[in-house]
């Protein structure tokens, strides 16, 4: 019986997955752990709920608002639309937008540089 030697490309590895290779190419690109922002970014982010919540809980609770608010969008009356959300709480950074089937709302926290809070309501 003949046997055939076994073969050994000189290109590839005989096992590509060995722990030498994998302790090499362990960089993740991530910096180290550091919560103090992620956990500033939380609680900024809690604050745009909050505005969020009170202009929902005014268009749900006010139908002469909701109107207002829904026919100066529809007549693409963008100052009335910022006036409107603005009346709510001036201090929320808001960006509207609005279609023929609803309106969305985007939260910016104040540095506009850890959060945002979508939120789209349709009509």
């Amino acid at each position: 019986m003949h046997r055939f030697p076994y073969f050994h490309s000189p290109y590839y590895p005989v096992w590509p997955f060995s722990t030498q290779a994998q302790a090499v190419n362990d960089t993740s690109g991530y910096p180290p752990v550091d919560t103090k922002k992620f956990q500033s970014s939380a609680q900024e982010f809690h604050l745009l709920m909050k505005q969020a919540t009170l202009l929902v809980g005014k268009i749900e609770q006010s139908p002469q608002f909701s109107r207002e608010l829904m026919q100066a969008a529809q007549q693409s009356n963008q100052n009335k639309v910022n006036q409107l959300i603005a009346s709510i709480d001036e201090t929320a950074i808001v960006e509207t937008h609005y279609t023929p089937e609803g309106i969305q709302l985007k939260y910016r926290d104040q540095n506009g540089t850890c959060c945002v809070l979508t939120i789209k309501i349709g009509w």
